[in-house]
């Protein structure tokens, strides 16, 4: 049990301290690649399995969201508003390190099913549910979009994602077999977002250090910022801070969990550091996504709490206490009182421009109820229909991820998505047994799935393979 314990931590200080020398060096996106190429040959001579080290490769490099980026202006300059948008709208697709692991990971795949390694593999619902998705994803680009070639790039790189799914599914066994390994490194993963994040808000800017070279950091930073005490909101390594909170919002119900079922402080610290970061992204959807997790541990994160507050003494009490106090009433309250204001047509303020969003999302459902306007078309459609409505002031897919997918994939899309999202929180709560060790970080899981719909319906994020790969463990 000791050698066992004494890897755990290897590989989640190997990790984190990876992801940091990658972020300071602030590598090209060639040698980030490489770097990870590295980084997944070190763990799988380290956990002596190739798969593993495929795995853990994975789910580190979800960290990086750019990469090699092809940019295409979709309405031209004056289209939109000049004072928001003088360069007009253009949508651009990456190709990241997760593509290319995605490649190898096929490449894997192919070997094993060539050797009938998988022969044994049972299909379940949710790999029916999975491959019907991605498969209406692919008709609607080419059956729904104006534009195919666009829709049609988006529905190649999602590819990854179903790659990704597969081979957990293949490695179910592995991958149960080692979640205290995944979850480590999921531990690994939410520390270094979080100390990034707040050496950000500290310095006031990403400090050049964004993984790579990021055109619009500058932009969903300091352009995103709409409170007179902040000059600049962390990101982490994500393209928006409202990524960046919704990640922390899925992963902490994890490593609160975690420590909890390991009773182990440090992961608790952990926990804390990152509800600090949270804080800091001003980003009341993220906030809001905590709750459930809050509310199933309540009576653990206040034991918890009460423990760490008495190893602590009088000044650190005081000031993690004054910390604490001054973003609630600085920053998380006033934040929310400014999501009352429904009238607002200020695109920083209240719900109204969301309001407009849905609208406007509306009218594209019921004239493409079927297969939708394609994926990426949304903005461009909600253009053509309203040239001097909210797609002028405010070019921006729908604030929703289901009112999005049923505005790019259908009615059917939707169904579907829902169908995934609804079977892995069931199979996942029918599975709790009071009597069960691990009955915590199923409960756990379960507030991540929760977190991400939450998430879902107040921002254009899906965090879809986050999710898949996590439910995998236990489903």
């Amino acid at each position: 049990m000791k050698k066992s314990r004494t890897d755990f931590w290897f590989i989640f200080w190997g990790s984190f301290i990876f992801l940091t020398t990658v972020w300071f060096l602030n590598l090209s996106q060639y040698l980030v690649v490489i770097a990870f190429l590295l980084y997944i040959g070190a763990v799988s001579l380290y956990v002596n399995n190739i798969a593993l080290g495929l795995a853990l490769g994975a789910l580190v490099a979800f960290c990086i969201q750019t990469g090699k980026t092809y940019t295409f202006l979709m309405l031209s300059p004056g289209m939109v508003s000049p004072e928001r948008f003088p360069e007009g709208y253009s949508i651009s697709v990456s190709l990241t390190v997760n593509h290319i692991i995605s490649i190898l990971i096929a490449c894997f795949i192919a070997h094993g099913v060539f050797t009938k390694k998988y022969n044994d593999v049972k299909i379940i619902l949710l790999d029916l549910l999975i491959f019907g998705f991605f498969f209406w994803v692919w008709l609607t680009a080419l059956f729904g979009s104006n534009m195919p070639e666009i829709s049609t790039l988006y529905a190649i790189l999602s590819l990854s994602i179903l790659i990704k799914y597969v081979f957990f599914r293949l490695h179910s066994s592995l991958i149960h077999k080692h979640r205290r390994v995944i979850f480590t490194i999921i531990t690994a993963m939410l520390l270094f977002e979080s100390v990034v994040a707040i050496i950000q808000y500290m310095y006031g800017s990403p400090l050049a250090k964004s993984i790579e070279s990021q055109k619009y950091f500058e932009i969903f930073g300091g352009g995103a910022t709409d409170e007179m005490e902040f000059v600049f909101r962390p990101l982490g390594t994500f393209r928006h801070t409202n990524y960046l909170a919704g990640f922390i919002a899925l992963v902490a119900p994890v490593v609160v969990a975690l420590s909890f079922w390991k009773k182990n402080v440090l992961y608790f610290r952990i926990y804390l550091t990152a509800l600090i970061a949270s804080g800091l992204t001003l980003s009341r959807g993220g906030w809001i996504a905590l709750l459930p997790h809050g509310v199933m541990f309540y009576s653990q994160i206040i034991s918890a709490s009460q423990r760490v507050m008495l190893k602590m003494g009088l000044w650190s009490k005081i000031i993690l206490s004054s910390i604490l106090l001054t973003l609630f009433f600085v920053v998380v309250f006033p934040r929310l009182i400014k999501s009352l204001n429904i009238y607002s047509s200020d695109i920083s303020n209240g719900l109204g421009v969301r309001l407009a969003q849905t609208e406007n999302a509306m009218r594209l459902i019921s004239l493409n109820p079927l297969f939708g306007v394609g994926a990426g078309m949304s903005v461009i459609e909600g253009y053509n229909l309203e040239p001097d409505g909210v797609m002028w002031s405010f070019p921006s897919p729908i604030h929703n991820i289901f009112a999005l997918i049923l505005v790019e994939n259908g009615i059917p899309g939707l169904i579907l998505y829902i169908s995934m999202l609804s079977y892995m929180l069931f199979k996942l709560w029918a599975s709790i047994n009071p009597r069960r060790k691990e009955t915590t970080m199923i409960r756990g899981l379960c507030c991540t799935i929760i977190a991400a719909c939450i998430i879902g319906l107040i921002q254009p994020y899906d965090f879809l393979e986050l999710i898949l790969l996590l439910s995998l463990i236990y489903i």
